[in-house]
């Protein structure tokens, strides 16, 4: 497990959904954001789970409308299959220090691809069911 005051000074990235569990009122994510001083959201998920979408999710609207300024939130849908202006994108607003490409029938591509040229010496390649520790 991560030190709180390690993640909460230099910053991480979580991957996170909705707390489902009726036992408790907040999950993991949601505790950690209550302890940032101003958490910025990047919200993956289909628009429609949002407020006003075709099947808003109340857990969801939620979550975001306590916790999450509207200009401290992007919308970037990526639905598991990203095209690569988004992945563009993402990486120039977040700055990784790795990029671990996922979902993808040629990772090697990755590294030629003229939109991730910048990001070359980033690309950590990962082999089926080899194991990456953090």
């Amino acid at each position: 497990m991560a030190k709180p005051d390690i993640y909460l000074e230099k910053g991480f990235v979580m991957l996170a959904r909705p707390n489902r569990n009726p036992y408790f009122e907040t999950g993991r994510f949601e505790e950690r954001m209550l302890q940032m001083e101003n958490p910025f959201l990047i919200y993956s998920m289909w628009e429609g789970y949002l407020r006003g979408g075709k099947a808003e999710d109340p857990a969801i609207v939620k979550f975001i409308d306590e916790r999450i300024a509207k200009n401290n939130m992007e919308i970037l849908h990526t639905n598991g299959h990203a095209y690569v202006e988004t992945l563009k994108k993402l990486m120039d607003m977040t700055e990784p220090e790795m990029i671990i490409p996922m979902h993808t029938e040629n990772a090697a591509a990755f590294e030629q691809m003229p939109e991730f040229l910048a990001y070359k010496n980033r690309i950590h390649r990962l082999s089926d069911g080899e194991t990456f520790e953090l």
